[in-house]
């Protein structure tokens, strides 16, 4: 039996837990289907605390927990107001507050609020469905539980990326800058492509994705916070065969409750969509979960950004909620789409004969290389959390570290080289001038044989939009490696409106 309890009105946060009670539970005790399902309980059938929320029961009975049953494929739930559930059906509880006393005329109006998720959704995440005793009419058909997404795959864990792009159709809201679908191809860096309000992608791949044993494929977004307060911006995910076979990723949300332009979401409300991981990191899909045959492959992944006004439906009919609207660059921004285990190519069409034939290549070196001058970065978000009032009460204030610059040289010539950086203005629920920003460089690191001097700090209030140094190896002393890094300083009026901004800091090495 799948039990939901939703914490949201008892001190425990907007969790919500779902368990599931095994077959031979003692179904006529609420105590005993709960701890059957791994809540631990506290009083008789109706209890008083479960996994110790809330801290202080109330004494008056002005609050308490409510129970709600339903079958397994249904969209709403039901008061239950006797001990018992009936097997198979969904058990649903909530926490109530201000409810009325028993004698009080008001009690038999009171709305009582049963779980945000509905039981068929609960279902879907739990497992298989139970079957329901007392089918309704036209019974509903319980949605496909998509699996978890990993969230934790980082840049180095992929084999080989996508290829190509086709069918790039920008949605609305999105500035000209982050039209470059181009950006999405090849490995992950800082570049990215923005779909716009219902925009989509195909992300095409030479040697194709092969279903093998785990999850074999991720897709990076530049989602930023924590994983229960993020900014984050969803798509739905399509595998495509070389026959043009599609095949969809079942998606499930349980989040009910539209989410504003520059609002915060928790991780572990979304499976099943693009953008579920933070900025560096991929969310992961095993094709297994959308229908593709062990051993089998595809050869495209097409991304339809998640208009997140309720519009856009889960696979159990949910209405999926991400930031809106947008402006400026709205919608899902892809970085990258990394393989994880690669197919062994896409077959040519033909008859089945195969003849084969030998080509010699031949190139000529007409001169030594010189060697050359890279540069990486540790990361692609410097996320500085949120800002506070400074302690004289004049400025909102936030600090953070940059992700460290590695300056790589083997030029024979050794002529030196300098690294700076420039930032922009922050936009957001208004635009905040760069000048806001400051930055004090420092070395972390340098080879023996580099000569490395860090660049002056720059105070926020006088930023560097219009360029800093970060540091400089002069002629003779360049070759070889080295490492800068740099802490932040965010310094904004105490007039600036709430929300969510956003500057890009340009590296540059020469």
């Amino acid at each position: 039996m799948t039990v939901v309890v939703d914490f949201t009105q008892s001190g425990g946060g907007s969790d919500q837990q779902i368990g599931c009670a095994p077959a031979g539970t003692d179904f006529s005790s609420y105590r005993a289907v709960l701890a059957a399902a791994g809540f631990d309980v506290v009083g008789g059938d109706f209890p008083t605390r479960i996994d110790g929320f809330p801290v202080t029961p109330d004494p008056t009975y002005s609050e308490y927990w409510s129970f709600f049953e339903s079958g397994p494929a249904a969209t709403s739930w039901t008061m239950d107001r006797s001990p018992g559930v009936s097997p198979g059906n969904v058990l649903g509880l909530s926490y109530d507050v201000d409810v009325p006393a028993w004698n009080d005329p008001a009690y038999p109006s009171f709305v009582f609020d049963p779980p945000r998720i509905t039981p068929a959704a609960a279902v879907a995440f739990d497992g298989e469905p139970a079957p329901d005793p007392t089918p309704d009419p036209a019974p509903e058909t319980p949605a496909p539980a998509p699996s978890a997404n990993s969230l934790t795959l980082t840049p180095d864990a992929f084999g080989s990326w996508a290829t190509g792009y086709e069918d790039y159709e920008v949605g609305a809201g999105v500035d000209a800058t982050w039209r470059t679908p181009d950006n999405a191809v090849g490995p992950y860096g800082t570049d990215l492509v923005v779909l716009g309000d219902s925009g989509s992608i195909t992300l095409t791949f030479d040697q194709g994705i092969e279903n093998a044993a785990g999850e074999d494929f991720g897709v990076f977004e530049n989602g930023f916070g924590t994983a229960a307060s993020a900014f984050l911006e969803f798509a739905e995910v399509t595998a495509i065969a070389a026959d043009g076979t599609e095949y969809d990723f079942p998606s499930l949300t349980t989040r009910t409750t539209p989410v504003g332009p520059y609002e915060t979401v928790a991780q572990a409300d979304y499976r099943g969509l693009a953008g579920i991981a933070l900025g560096g990191f991929a969310t992961g899909f095993d094709l297994t979960s959308a229908g593709v045959p062990a051993g089998g492959s595809v050869t495209a992944i097409r991304l339809d950004d998640v208009l997140g006004d309720g519009s856009v439906l889960d696979s159990a009919g949910n209405p999926v909620y991400d930031p809106t609207p947008g402006v400026g660059s709205a919608g899902f921004d892809l970085r990258a789409v990394g393989v994880l285990n690669p197919g062994t190519g896409v077959p040519s069409p033909g008859d089945g004969d195969e003849q084969t034939g030998d080509v010699e290549v031949r190139v000529g070196i007409t001169q030594q290389a010189s060697g050359g001058l890279a540069l990486s970065l540790s990361g692609n978000v410097a996320d500085l959390g949120v800002a506070t009032l400074s302690p004289d009460l004049t400025a909102l204030v936030a600090e953070g570290e940059f992700p460290v610059a590695t300056v790589a040289d083997t030029r024979t010539i050794n002529p030196g080289w300098t690294l700076t950086a420039s930032s922009t203005d922050f936009t957001g629920f208004t635009t905040i001038p760069g000048a806001v920003l400051g930055i004090t460089p420092e070395v972390v690191s340098a080879d023996e044989s580099v000569s490395v001097t860090p660049g002056p700090a720059v105070p926020a209030g006088t930023g560097f939009t219009a360029g800093t140094t970060l540091a400089t190896a002069p002629a003779g002393r360049g070759t070889g490696t080295a490492r800068v890094g740099a802490d932040l300083l965010f310094e904004a009026p105490t007039a600036t409106p709430p929300g969510a901004y956003v500057s890009t800091v340009t590296v540059t090495v020469f």
